[in-house]
């Protein structure tokens, strides 16, 4: 199908919170429906009695991977890169690019998420597969958001544009 080949790939790196893990299916799942798929480090998580209560059926219908960090990882984003998706990062970096209204997202895209204090690790950004980094225009002192925030504001921004 047309969704098949326009599927956006939400990877949900390196984030082991429950409550965050949750929160990134129920919104991905609420916001793009069935042309997400989202890449958890491990499947365990989808027996948790706490995670099945705070996602609330959407893991039913998003489709979801189980994609562990290091080789796996790497082999899954350029199997993404060769099927024409651009990896994203949503991280903040000397270079990345300040998400705004008129930024211009890829339709295919594959989107990395770091966990709440570290991010993404820095093997992963130097691995030569991320093709852009984007963050969030923060104002306040905090000068970070809960990941699945970030990840929500990430994806409605996408669905403006697509």
């Amino acid at each position: 199908s047309s969704h098949a080949n326009n599927r956006t790939n939400i990877p949900k790196l390196q984030v082991d919170n429950v409550p965050n893990m949750a929160g990134i299916v129920r919104t991905s799942e609420a916001l793009l429906g069935s042309r997400v798929e989202i890449a958890l480090r491990h499947d365990k998580v989808l027996q948790d009695p706490h995670f099945q209560k705070m996602v609330v059926a959407a893991d039913k219908s998003a489709r979801l991977a189980s994609v562990p960090s290091g080789p796996r990882l790497l082999a899954y984003l350029r199997d993404h890169r060769e099927q024409g998706r651009k990896v994203i990062a949503l991280e903040q970096t000397s270079s990345s690019t300040i998400l705004r209204a008129g930024t211009p997202l890829p339709e295919r895209c594959v989107l990395l998420l770091g966990g709440e204090q570290e991010g993404l690790p820095a093997w992963l950004l130097q691995s030569g597969l991320v093709d852009e980094c984007v963050e969030l225009p923060l104002q306040g002192s905090t000068g970070s958001l809960n990941v699945h925030v970030a990840a929500a504001m990430f994806l409605w921004h996408y669905k403006l544009q697509h």
